[in-house]
């Protein structure tokens, strides 16, 4: 679950909920993703939801992660990026994220498939990578004035070292790959799995730019498997 910011410009913030095991239409552990408009009060069932939009395939685990990226294409909605961690667009289990854009008519996009629903996919480049771990957006990291995408891989890379992928915007509609990406940043080691955590810190040193916080919760630099915590300043400068 996360923020999702304004996504049909009425004022009020959004949240979205991803629910990774559902089945939709019967489609086992396709998943699940929730929008849900604000304002709201008390309890409410994901039934109240403005949209459901659904994983394409068994097993995808859409919704695994969820994440606010503000307004990317400068539209006036803010939009979403949403996690199937287990598709198999680059390869079995390569996994794929879904940017999702906000509109006026949330409604729209109730009961559509993921990919009908997205305008941007990002997919893994070989199998069992799993993609989409973690995921943040909605900053600048590269000091250019536009909003940036970043994505953990945590079994990405050799012997699951972990990686994370930074998409640098303004991006056009259509696919990418993680080979597509502006910037890899790898673990260090095997098995790091590096990547298992991606968070903007914003602007710690006063650049402007916004910096990013990677984790690897399986390095060893303090002993085994003891996880680590990267701060990463002026991406792309």
């Amino acid at each position: 679950m996360d923020t999702a910011g304004d996504l049909n410009g009425d004022g009020n913030d959004d949240v979205v909920i991803g629910v990774r095991l559902t089945d939709p239409g019967d489609v086992t552990d396709a998943g699940t993703s929730y929008l849900m408009l604000g304002p709201a009060t008390g309890s409410i069932s994901m039934g109240d939801a403005e949209a459901a939009i659904y994983g394409d395939v068994s097993s995808d685990r859409f919704g695994e992660t969820v994440a606010s990226t503000g307004d990317h294409n400068g539209d006036s909605y803010d939009d979403v990026l949403i996690a199937a961690t287990l598709e198999d667009t680059g390869g079995s289990q390569a996994g794929a994220v879904y940017l999702i854009q906000g509109t006026a008519t949330v409604s729209s996009l109730d009961g559509l498939g993921a990919g009908s629903a997205m305008s941007i996919m990002f997919y893994g480049g070989s199998s069992s990578e799993a993609i989409g771990n973690s995921l943040a957006g909605g900053s600048d990291l590269n000091g250019d004035g536009e909003l940036d995408f970043v994505i953990g891989g945590a079994s990405a890379g050799i012997s699951s070292q972990g990686e994370a992928y930074v998409f640098f915007g303004p991006l056009t509609s259509g696919s990418y790959s993680t080979a597509d990406a502006d910037a890899t940043l790898a673990g260090d080691t095997n098995s790091d799995a590096a990547g298992n955590l991606v968070r903007i810190a914003g602007d710690v040193n006063g650049t402007g730019t916004d910096a990013l916080l990677v984790g690897a919760r399986e390095d060893d630099a303090n002993g085994t498997d003891a996880g680590a915590v990267y701060l990463l300043l002026d991406l792309g400068l």
